[in-house]
């Protein structure tokens, strides 16, 4: 009888099962990435092909026109004026203000501004703002800049599309175009002297010249011996230099090396218009710049510097605005028998007033009236 071997086969190893089962599963799940990476690029260059190739598309795919969906883009501008109408001529008004503000400066700020110095303005006034949605109030002419976040600061690509609407919708009817912030305060008649005493055919780029603050100088972008214009006492560009400037804002935009708006604007020029801040010393002390009070007052009397500016910057209290009416403007007085709507008026004497009380739209102006005579004024 001869040797029976055992027949019972050798037990697999459990390291062995799990190589082979991790082996698969490493297959199976290459074949789904692979599986889905097929799809997701198959639908992203359909995508991009019907995005930007929808002509191509139809005609090598036989597609029906019908099934390629247009994309009905938001105009980048909306104009809100109620019965406001902008100067369209032959000739040329002298100036065009632009006020960036924010809804939130609405019913303080802008309601100021026009109640008071817009009045002065031998031009127009009108006000810029972000993607707000938010109704201005009656009577504030508004234009929506909706390629920008309104409550932005600085409002560095606000400046550039407003330059931008200005350029593209009124270039040709304006001598100037005025960039202003709505913390500003403009004394229009000797601004209106000032701009028909030079040529407006000219490159001009005007206001209150700068370099930045000391640890700034020569971090800006900018040449070492450049002079920008600061934005807060106002900027004016004539309209050659705004037609020159403008069709290179878009690129300006896009390579900006600051956060601040009007160090890029004035590198924007710098670049493009190859134009100083068309300034001196006495030119520069009309556009006057508080930097005693940064966070804006002048609620005191006035010194002789700032009686002399054209504008004042930062008045942020809209209050002393109204203030800044019978102080500033000698030729322009108020009527305080009348509600706030009639604020203005024009009379042979010049008052200064202390408000008693905050102001807003809806109430009639308290106040203690001092009378002063002014050299403005004809004596009755």
């Amino acid at each position: 009888m001869g040797y029976v071997r055992d027949v019972y086969p050798m037990p697999i190893r459990p390291s062995i099962i799990s190589k082979r089962l991790r082996r698969k599963e490493k297959i199976l799940g290459d074949i789904i990435v692979c599986c889905i990476s097929i799809l997701a690029g198959i639908q992203l260059t359909t995508s991009l092909c019907y995005t930007f190739f929808p002509e191509v598309l139809i005609r090598k795919c036989k597609i029906p026109p019908q099934k390629v969906v247009e994309s009905h883009s938001i105009p980048d501008f909306i104009e809100d004026l109620g019965e406001f109408h902008f100067h369209k001529g032959p000739k040329r008004k002298l100036m065009l203000v632009g006020v960036m503000t924010s809804n939130k400066y609405f019913n303080s700020r802008d309601w100021a501004i026009q109640m008071t110095w817009t009045k002065t303005i031998p031009g127009d006034v009108v006000y810029f703002v972000g993607n707000s949605t938010d109704p201005a109030p009656d009577g504030l002419p508004l234009i929506r800049l909706n390629r920008v976040p309104d409550n932005v600061y600085p409002p560095q690509g606000k400046v550039f599309e407003m330059l931008k609407y200005m350029y593209l919708n009124h270039v040709d009817n304006y001598e100037y175009f005025v960039r202003a912030d709505d913390d500003v305060f403009i004394k229009g008649e000797e601004l209106g002297s000032l701009l028909r005493s030079m040529n407006s055919s000219e490159n001009v780029y005007m206001g209150h010249y700068g370099q930045g603050i000391p640890e700034e100088i020569g971090k800006l972008g900018m040449g070492k011996d450049f002079f920008y214009c600061i934005g807060g006492p106002g900027v004016i560009f004539s309209h050659k230099a705004l037609k020159i400037l403008a069709p290179n804002l878009d690129n300006c935009k896009g390579d900006t090396a600051t956060f601040h708006e009007d160090t890029e604007l004035g590198r924007c020029v710098e670049n493009y218009l190859k134009e100083q801040c068309k300034s001196n010393r006495k030119v520069r002390q009309l556009f006057y710049q508080n930097y005693r009070e940064v966070k804006g007052t002048f609620n005191h009397e006035l010194g002789a510097k700032e009686s002399h500016a054209i504008t004042l910057h930062p008045v942020k209290n809209s209050s002393y605005t109204l203030n800044l009416i019978p102080v500033y403007c000698g030729m322009l007085c108020l009527d305080l028998s009348l509600s706030l709507p009639h604020l203005y008026s024009i009379c042979n004497v010049t008052y200064r007033i202390v408000l008693s009380r905050s102001v807003n739209p809806t109430t009639t102006i308290l106040a203690h009236i001092v009378p002063k005579k002014s050299s403005y004024c004809p004596t009755s």
